[in-house]
């Protein structure tokens, strides 16, 4: 209950700081050769906020904490906090992703990775449901030393709402230093109707 995800909280909290003292102490850029997932045994942490407002609706703002490590075969998991507020409204949710690198970027060459994911969100009541499962597949190129373009096409599917999303992404990434990457992304979910059953 509440003091499984408040120790997971501290937890996280931890491992980014730890994460973020032993990138700043790594050589190992953030756009290698393979940037599509961590190396076995890297990890990075990520703190990510974001606010929107559509014509005619309330003003939205997600707060985000995740923590990604390479395992090894090419493959990094990933685990998330949110924290989203939509007017009035607020909602807690947490995350766990994995991304496997089908092909590496190589010099003027497109990477492949797939990922999937599952989400889970905490409900009036203080109880966690699984509320979301997606596929996605990322193609990546370098561009330069410092930039990477990406793209993304996938499908999500929200098990509350009883709905199918296709979701397209394209983003821009530039690596500042060793350590300080900035990253632009504009993501697109087109919603089928509503399930009926």
């Amino acid at each position: 209950g509440d003091w499984l995800m408040a120790f997971v909280r501290h937890l996280m909290v931890a491992a980014i700081g730890l994460a973020a003292l032993s990138a700043a102490a790594s050589e190992r850029s953030g756009l290698g050769a393979d940037s599509a997932v961590s190396d076995a045994g890297d990890c990075e942490a990520e703190a990510a906020w974001e606010r929107t407002r559509a014509r005619g609706q309330a003003r939205q703002s997600m707060s985000a904490l995740r923590l990604g490590c390479g395992v090894g075969w090419r493959t990094e998991l990933d685990a998330a906090l949110t924290w989203a507020r939509d007017g009035v409204d607020r909602e807690r949710g947490a995350s766990i992703e994995a991304k496997t690198t089908l092909r590496e970027s190589a010099d003027q060459t497109i990477g492949w990775a797939l990922g999937v994911g599952i989400d889970a969100r905490r409900l009036a009541g203080g109880r966690w449901q699984g509320s979301e499962h997606r596929l996605e597949l990322e193609a990546s190129r370098q561009l330069g030393s410092a930039w990477l373009l990406e793209a993304t096409l996938g499908s999500t599917r929200d098990r509350i709402e009883r709905r199918t999303s296709t979701v397209w992404g394209v983003g821009l990434e530039f690596a500042w230093s060793e350590t300080v990457e900035l990253r632009a992304e504009v993501r697109r979910h087109v919603r089928e109707p509503r399930d009926l059953a």
